[in-house]
């Protein structure tokens, strides 16, 4: 998809793409390896992108928001974390 809309939207005089992964790509938790390194790969992906394209005319913003309290993670303590997620 990347190969297909960064040519047209560097045609533009300005515009930018916005992608949302996820804070556990940079790190893992125990029965979520396959989530953090699909968010891993995503993370890198756009971060190698954004190198590439430095003084195009498209900026290239990737959101990794942190934690949320999800079944996933509820009672792990993850290792960027000092702390365990609790159910609220």
């Amino acid at each position: 998809m990347l190969k297909k809309v960064v040519p047209v939207l560097s045609k533009e005089q300005t515009t930018g793409i916005i992608v949302t992964s996820s804070g556990m790509g940079y790190t893992h938790a125990p029965g979520c390896v396959t989530y953090a390194a699909s968010k891993g790969f995503v993370n890198y992906l756009i971060q190698g992108i954004q190198s590439e394209k430095m003084g195009a005319n498209i900026d290239i913003c990737l959101n990794t928001p942190g934690f949320t309290s999800t079944p996933m993670i509820l009672g792990k303590s993850i290792p960027m974390s000092t702390t365990t997620v609790e159910p609220v």
